[in-house]
């Protein structure tokens, strides 16, 4: 085990440094793309939940089946263009926050 982990350097030689992970490397405070297309997505979904299951005017339920179809079909275009407001949003926060930055 010892031999596979200093394969290739002088004994008593330091370990190479590990380099950061991308993941624990701190976001860019001044891009708000990513969080505002997250919520716009998060936030149309919601409202796709209320316009879905909002009475009908006639008072008369429909069945759950037709429920589920409308919510599985609402929820593909709702959530992308839900994303793609938040897109726009967080572009303007962007610019208008680098703006400021100067």
């Amino acid at each position: 085990m010892e031999a596979s982990k200093n394969a290739g350097r002088p004994p008593g030689s330091p370990e190479p440094p590990v380099p950061p992970s991308p993941v624990a490397s701190k976001v860019s405070p001044s891009n708000y793309t990513k969080p505002f297309s997250i919520a716009g997505a998060a936030l149309a979904e919601i409202y796709m939940l209320y316009t879905v299951l909002a009475p009908n005017s006639s008072g008369v339920t429909p069945p759950i089946s037709a429920i589920l179809s409308r919510i599985a079909a609402c929820g593909i275009f709702f959530g992308i263009f839900g994303a793609l407001i938040g897109l726009g949003i967080g572009l303007i926060a962007t610019g208008i926050a680098q703006k400021l930055k100067r």
